[in-house]
């Protein structure tokens, strides 16, 4: 390959290093990239129907008073109430109001309050207005489950089936667990491999021989792979959860789950496709650069051997 072509292979697999690699690493702390996420769980309008409390249990679950209020004024609380009511106490139970799942770990965070625009007191914020306040320690071959996680938040008074929530969830996310762990594992591999090739084509790609450029080519044809397999799982595993809760959880508790409107996915497959035409340039190089730079050469030699004939 030419010298300055090696440019250019060299720029794509630096790109896909750092896109990989934001892929793998988002969401390691709640500052660094939160909103890059396989997909969203949200939790902030638990349905009251999914709690197993009666109504001395709701009641007592306020800030007041309320051992003197008699049952038959309790049974005269509208139904909206008492939805609301429970809605309280579902919030009382621990739980925050969104849960997001990343490669290597998942991070917690509730849901902002806007300002008093129209005179008529703080209103919820909507859309993506959420605040990350936690996130889990990162760790190697992670499955994200959410009921695991919801037994540790849960406040002891309660336990996860007092949110009523249908075994099949726990069983899908189970079941994407060795998923789960070959992702991260083609992801580590590309991010390696992606780095390798950067080192490679920066230190020895500018030579103009077959060899170098079918090494480096071999790379990054590897590196491609796992980054298209990682890519693939990720999409896989986004949208059989996604599928699982919103089937599962979306009419029985209110509990919903949603991406992160592409953002993940984008990096992911960006990596993979600047990894292919990286990929392209390195296999051309081994199959027309080798060629070219030997005749190079050669021509060199010609001229030097004909220059040496000159002087003699």
């Amino acid at each position: 390959m030419a010298r300055l072509s090696v440019i250019i292979p060299v720029l794509l697999s630096a790109a896909a290093f750092v896109m990989s690699l934001f892929v793998l690493l988002a969401g390691k702390d709640p500052n660094f990239l939160p909103a890059v996420y396989l997909f969203r769980v949200n939790t902030s309008n638990i349905k009251p129907s999914g709690l197993n409390l009666d109504y001395s249990s709701i009641i007592s679950s306020l800030p007041i008073p309320t051992n003197d209020i008699p049952k038959s004024i309790i049974d005269q609380v509208p139904s909206s109430m008492i939805d609301e009511l429970a809605q309280t106490a579902a919030k009382e139970l621990g739980l925050k109001d969104y849960y997001y799942s990343h490669i290597m770990n998942y991070c917690s965070g509730v849901v902002v309050l806007t300002g008093d625009p129209d005179g008529s007191g703080p209103q919820p914020a909507t859309g993506n207005s959420t605040k990350v306040t936690y996130c889990s320690p990162i760790k190697g071959l992670y499955a994200f489950n959410p009921m695991d996680i919801f037994k540790t938040e849960l406040i002891s008074n309660y336990t996860i089936n007092d949110l009523g929530i249908p075994s099949d969830v726990e069983d899908g996310a189970k079941a994407l667990a060795v998923a789960y762990k070959v992702m991260f594992i083609c992801y580590i591999i590309g991010v390696a491999l992606s780095g390798l090739c950067v080192l490679l084509g920066l230190t020895v790609g500018w030579m103009e021989t077959r060899a170098v450029a079918g090494i480096v080519g071999l790379l990054s044809i590897l590196t491609a792979l796992a980054l298209g397999v990682g890519a693939g799982i990720a999409t896989v595993i986004s949208i059989k959860l996604k599928k699982v809760f919103n089937e599962y959880m979306g009419s029985k508790v209110n509990v919903w789950a949603d991406n992160d409107g592409g953002r993940f996915m984008g990096l992911s497959w960006a990596a993979v496709l600047a990894m292919v035409l990286a990929m392209i340039y390195w296999v051309f190089g081994c199959c027309c650069g080798g060629s070219a730079g030997m005749r190079r050469r050669e021509r060199r030699e010609q001229r030097k051997n004909e220059q040496m004939m000159t002087k003699v």
